[in-house]
């Protein structure tokens, strides 16, 4: 693949730039094939450009730059690296679909940043529970409970996702997480009568 490097330089980068959508596609999906950090660059100028209405070349764009964080060095890179507003909320878009501890910890690290609509919030947040550490997930139950303090119902999906992540990677829940959980329920038990005598 180091040997492929260069020509993918000189040839298939270029490309990406070209006036002919078809080209663009071809060029995103060589790159995808062959990953590499220093094709993300041009990857997320080429998903910025995209027309709305260009539903497949989005789609191989997008499919490109999730390739890349599928490789665990790359991604590893990608978490070191400053990168623009804009870049983040198109690298948290696809590292959604990346089932990697390192995916959840990237989302988690910037969830107070990123500026995303709800669809995609719900499925950053979502992914933040099943996948990033245990050890990280303090700031998740912070956030969700400032960001959608009366949606009960929502929080307590959120808090049954991050709950099962940690059993089935054999982690025990924090304090405060255990504590939100305890919120949680006592805001959905119903009253019974005789909790009124035990008071």
């Amino acid at each position: 693949r180091s040997g492929l490097k260069p020509v993918l330089q000189k040839l298939v980068v270029p490309a990406l730039k070209d006036t002919d959508a078809l080209v663009q596609r071809c060029a995103a999906e060589a790159l995808g094939n062959a990953p590499d950090f220093d094709f993300l660059a041009p990857l997320l100028s080429l998903r910025q450009r995209v027309p709305k209405e260009d539903t497949h070349l989005l789609y191989v764009v997008r499919k490109s730059i999730r390739d890349h964080l599928n490789d665990g060095a790359i991604f590893g890179k990608v978490a070191n690296t400053k990168w623009s507003p804009w870049e983040l909320n198109a690298l948290a878009d696809v590292a959604v679909a990346v089932k990697s501890e390192r995916a959840g910890s990237f989302l988690n690290r910037h969830l107070s940043t990123l500026d995303l609509d709800r669809p995609t919030l719900t499925a950053a947040l979502q992914h933040i529970a099943r996948y990033a550490p245990a050890s990280e997930l303090d700031s998740l139950g912070t956030f969700v409970k400032t960001k959608f303090a009366t949606d009960v119902d929502f929080q307590l999906a959120l808090f049954n996702g991050v709950s099962s992540g940690a059993e089935q990677r054999g982690a025990k829940l924090s304090a405060s997480l255990r504590d939100w959980g305890g919120e949680l329920c006592a805001r959905v038990r119903p009253l019974d009568p005789l909790d009124l005598f035990a008071r």
